[in-house]
């Protein structure tokens, strides 16, 4: 038997191994979820913060360029998905991670709608790790509850 067999069946009797996921394993729901409370809390942000945020963010602006929407979308972002993930005692860490990567999602497309400038891998990097963190603060708040109510 090759090399290339022997992985081959280890591949289809054991699945994809790690984080990797096909589309079929995606909870899709969670995904749209987080992308849309993304698009929502920037817009939010973008429009509704006291005029000393908005006026080095701009209507068109960016949520990482004023510490005040940085916080406000990471504690949107924590909250809403400790909110969300509270209901998901199984798999927590499988819809976490589609809830996050949904958000991630959203903050590339809303990137590159807005205009991605010449800094925009480490815009998408510190942002993802914002966000990334957020969720896993939410679904840490929802491990938590979910052992006290066992």
């Amino acid at each position: 038997m090759s090399r290339g067999r022997t992985v081959s069946s280890k591949l289809r009797t054991t699945g994809t191994s790690g984080f990797a996921a096909t589309a079929s394993q995606i909870d899709w729901p969670l995904f749209l979820g987080g992308a849309l409370t993304f698009v929502v809390l920037h817009g939010a942000v973008v429009v509704l913060m006291p005029m000393t945020a908005v006026s080095r963010v701009g209507l068109d602006g960016w949520w990482l360029n004023a510490v005040e929407t940085l916080v406000a979308v990471g504690l949107g972002m924590s909250v809403a998905s400790w909110l969300v993930l509270r209901r998901h005692a199984t798999r927590l860490t499988g819809h976490a991670i589609a809830w996050a990567l949904g958000a991630m999602a959203a903050m590339t497309v809303t990137l590159a709608v807005i205009g991605p400038g010449n800094i925009w891998p480490i815009v998408l990097v510190v942002g993802s790790v914002v966000l990334g963190l957020s969720v896993a603060v939410g679904a840490a708040l929802a491990a938590f509850e979910q052992r006290r109510r066992a």
